[in-house]
């Protein structure tokens, strides 16, 4: 009696740890917000006095650990990064990583955006990071507020976009401190506004 129980907890806990495949891949709406950004590209952001940020789609890459029915294996998540290299001179790295086996050093670069997808637990969210800007440790579950209207920004039309604060706004205390960005499907970060309400937004070239 007491093996049958035994087997029927280690069962359950066994196929607790299983999940869909369409769990786990993302589908074509979860990569919507990854859709503008292509390897290698170089994006330009002009604020209203003419001054520019310049940025360069370092890596698109995922990280993938498809362990399921495994007892004490680690819960299964599928990750994907988009990594920026601000130019001239990157600031905003945040370390490096050592390969293991080839002994090769790469540079950790900021992840302007990343999605995390657990199928075991049916959950995604989206962390985004630009320069000082930040969302919330454990990312927004959308990108953030849907806004259908149109708004004018430095003589940009911007429509159809996402809202997003910064997910600690009590760290935002300089003037030059993202505070609020917008985003589309079409080109991902498309306009940010500093603590002294100066906006930034993208162009095709300087």
């Amino acid at each position: 009696m007491k093996q049958l129980i035994a087997t029927f907890i280690l069962t359950i806990i066994i196929s607790s740890c299983t999940y869909n495949k369409k769990d786990f891949d993302f589908n074509s709406n979860d990569l919507r917000p990854i859709s503008a950004f292509k390897q290698g590209d170089t994006i330009y952001y002009q604020s209203s006095t003419g001054d520019l940020d310049t940025i360069l789609i370092y890596k698109i890459d995922s990280i993938q650990n498809r362990n399921y029915g495994v007892f004490m294996a680690p819960p299964a998540e599928n990750y994907l990064f988009v990594a920026i290299k601000h130019l001239p001179n990157d600031k905003f790295w945040t370390g490096t990583t050592t390969d293991a086996t080839t002994g090769k050093t790469e540079i950790n670069y900021q992840n302007i955006l990343s999605i995390d997808k657990r199928p075991q637990m049916k959950e995604m969210d989206y962390s985004i990071t630009y320069k000082d800007f930040y969302t919330s440790a454990g990312g927004i579950k959308t990108l953030g507020k849907l806004r259908t209207d149109t708004v004018n920004i430095n003589g940009n039309i911007i429509t159809k976009f996402y809202e997003i604060y910064h997910g600690y706004p009590e760290r935002v205390t300089e003037p030059t401190n993202i505070e609020l960005i917008y985003w589309t499907d079409k080109d991902g970060l498309i306009a940010y506004k500093n603590k002294k309400g100066e906006w930034w937004t993208k162009k095709s070239c300087p």
